[in-house]
């Protein structure tokens, strides 16, 4: 056997290893925002105390989608309600100290929009996403859904340009988008409680769409030391 065929054979032995492994790994995934991500106002927390499914509107869903994916993961709640992206500033820091997440969903600004201009909001996001990237976590980005509860104030113009920065802050980062705007505006009478908040519907569209971003990086972490030692 040449030296260069038992070299592959280790390499494959190695990463059959490497999935026995990733399917023990357990995976906690940090959901951080207002009362959206708590799930309002079917199940949400008071303070964003971290609770798991069947807490919270959109996190039990994507839990059972990532499951059925094979991915062993847990979801956990950290959404507050009437939070702004100032307050997710001021305590993003100690809630990743304390919690040492694998995966942080930040999904924030509806709050913001009645008082502060789209690049503020950005500013406040990217400080929660790149507070999430200095401790070697990985942060994936939802946008802000649509808003036909405060109509006198036409929050959709200002929220449509905040998450025009926020796909751009995705792509600067290198960071996954779950684009909630775009999978609910166009249902979004179908798919909202009162305007502001999803339904139980609509919080399942949003499931889905965290679900693929939020997949293909669980696979990438779990894949990559792998290829490294293959192209090594």
């Amino acid at each position: 056997m040449t030296r260069s065929l038992t070299a592959l054979l280790f390499a494959v032995l190695l990463l059959l290893g490497a999935v026995r492994d990733t399917v023990a790994a357990r995976f906690l995934i940090d959901t951080v925002g207002d009362s959206i991500t708590s799930g309002y106002p079917y199940y949400w927390p008071i303070e964003g105390n971290g609770c798991t499914p069947p807490c919270g509107g959109y996190q039990p869903k994507l839990q059972s989608l990532l499951l059925a994916a094979g991915k062993d993961v847990l979801v956990r709640n950290y959404g507050v309600r009437g939070a702004s992206t100032a307050d997710g500033v001021a305590r993003i820091d100690a809630l990743l100290d304390a919690t040492t997440p694998q995966f942080v969903l930040i999904m924030e600004g509806t709050n913001d929009l009645l008082f502060l201009s789209p690049n503020t909001v950005y500013r406040n996001i990217a400080y929660m996403v790149d507070a999430t990237l200095a401790r070697g976590e990985v942060p994936v980005l939802g946008t802000i859904p649509p808003d036909s509860y405060n109509a006198v104030q036409n929050l959709n113009k200002p929220i449509v340009e905040t998450n025009v920065l926020l796909r751009q802050l995705a792509r600067d980062r290198g960071i996954g988008l779950a684009d909630h705007y775009a999978a609910l505006v166009g249902n979004w009478s179908n798919l909202t409680y009162e305007g502001l908040h999803p339904n139980l519907a609509g919080y399942e569209v949003m499931a889905r769409t965290w679900f693929t971003p939020v997949h293909d990086r669980i696979n990438a972490m779990t894949s990559l030391p792998w290829l490294m030692l293959l192209l090594d």
